[in-house]
């Protein structure tokens, strides 16, 4: 990325996830087994687990850019496993209230803040709903849930076995499950704190439009390398003004989602030197939603374009392409889609009038 990362860390990374998990391990997986692959252990070992919470609060250390450039790397290389939610999403929420620790196990979080619902007086709290798409509760040790309280969230950390699910898997075919909670007695030590839903819904925009990022880049690299080599009527097809011209609009979108991306980054890391997590997730907002609006409709075009590249050849199961425009397709719509964040920056626009529209725009 073009934000401060050391390309050392980068290549370790980049390094590991191909060795260890390559796009052929990737299929086997979709299909042999339902435990994190390898690579899990393998990113554990190297500290990759707790990047970006500082070794004070039980974390590796590093900043914030660190923990999403091995976001961005896992989503390149389609590895199957719940790094974003596990250390963005629910390392960062724990570390900001005090209660991170290295040995929860895997942590994965419930997207929708309103699913699920606590009752009952405090001390004898009990937890009701469905929580739906889910990801990644059949692997995980804890859930990190924000549980609608009256007129305010609670943030609760559950072991997986108390609850009930469904397992279920997205295009990507990724878990994505329906976690079922029927009056579960909610003990105290799961009380996390309050947390504030539009932070919540901000931090995990920002782990998916990362993500896109990152796998609309490999998906682009992996089209540019096929139509350099793959010929038609005598000469390769990048040769073609018709095909270029589709590169040209494929590499603009993906140039577009790392952009705002890293843009979204970089501003939340500036506020994080003077605002705890939350805030700076607040102040951060229309940077956020403008990264997660370009990330999803990056997604769409990409896809299409990269496909329409390949022809047949991307839609075989025994093709690398699949993978990655699978998940583009699943992720671009998961902690609200393009349409969402938009709509999100536009009510934001009017609210602040128009004498401020250009700062929205320029900042």
């Amino acid at each position: 990325m073009t934000i401060d990362v050391d390309p050392m860390f980068t290549e370790m990374v980049a390094r590991a996830a191909t060795e260890e998990c390559g796009f052929d391990r990737v299929r086997d997986w979709e299909t042999a087994t339902d435990e994190l692959p390898g690579i899990w252990k393998t990113f554990a070992d190297l500290g990759l687990l707790g990047v970006g919470i500082s070794e004070e609060a039980g974390g590796s250390g590093g900043e914030l850019a660190d923990v999403v450039e091995v976001i961005r790397l896992a989503a390149s290389s389609a590895l199957p496993i719940p790094y974003a939610e596990h250390t963005l999403l629910a390392g960062q929420w724990l570390a900001s209230a005090g209660r991170y620790d290295p040995d929860l196990g895997v942590v994965t979080v419930v997207p929708d803040c309103d699913a699920l619902t606590l009752s009952g007086p405090r001390g004898r709290k009990t937890l009701h709903g469905t929580a739906r798409r889910v990801p990644w509760v059949q692997q995980a040790d804890r859930l990190l849930i924000p549980a609608r309280d009256g007129d305010l969230h609670t943030l609760l950390l559950v072991d997986v076995a108390d609850l009930s699910f469904t397992p279920a898997r997205n295009i990507a075919n990724e878990p994505r499950d329906t976690v079922i909670a029927d009056g579960f007695a909610v003990p105290e030590s799961a009380f996390i704190g309050i947390v504030d839903p539009a932070g919540w819904a901000l931090s995990g925009a920002l782990a998916r439009a990362v993500s896109l990022a990152g796998a609309a880049q490999s998906a682009l690299d992996l089209t540019i390398k096929y139509v350099k080599v793959r010929e038609q009527f005598g000469r390769p097809l990048g040769k073609f003004q018709a095909v270029g011209h589709m590169l040209a609009l494929a590499a603009e979108d993906t140039a577009a989602a790392r952009m705002a991306s890293e843009s979204a980054v970089s501003a939340l890391s500036r506020r994080l030197d003077d605002s705890d997590w939350a805030e700076a997730l607040r102040m951060s907002e229309t940077d956020i939603a403008a990264a997660k609006t370009v990330a999803s409709c990056s997604a769409t075009t990409v896809s299409r374009l990269t496909h329409q590249m390949h022809g047949a050849m991307g839609t075989t199961v025994e093709y690398d392409l699949q993978l990655l425009t699978r998940r583009l397709w699943s992720w671009r719509d998961e902690f609200g889609s393009g349409r969402t964040w938009s709509e999100r920056l536009g009510r934001t626009a009017i609210a602040r009038g128009g004498t401020e529209i250009w700062d929205i725009i320029s900042n």
